[in-house]
């Protein structure tokens, strides 16, 4: 069972064991809802940020791991050479 993180906990919703319908669950939230002191809209900013923060860390590691078999191959092929 999953445990719910403190900051959740005054989500009514989420800490009631009755089940409501499906219907009652697909409400649209309103944009500024507040969850502690940030808004729905700043939690998504900042994990958006994240999300590209890491997908270009990882085309930098990509990156660098062609550049370094592209050294390899070269010293590689120089060393064949003066032999």
């Amino acid at each position: 069972m999953l445990a719910i993180p403190q900051c959740f906990r005054g989500v009514h919703f989420l800490m009631s064991k009755a089940v409501t319908p499906p219907a009652a669950r697909t409400r649209p939230l309103p944009s500024r809802t507040v969850i502690g002191d940030s808004s729905l809209m700043d939690v998504r900013q900042r994990l958006l940020t994240e999300l590209f923060l890491l997908r270009n860390r990882v085309r930098d590691m990509a990156a660098q791991r062609d550049l370094l078999i592209w050294q390899v191959r070269a010293s590689a092929r120089w060393e064949l050479m003066k032999e």
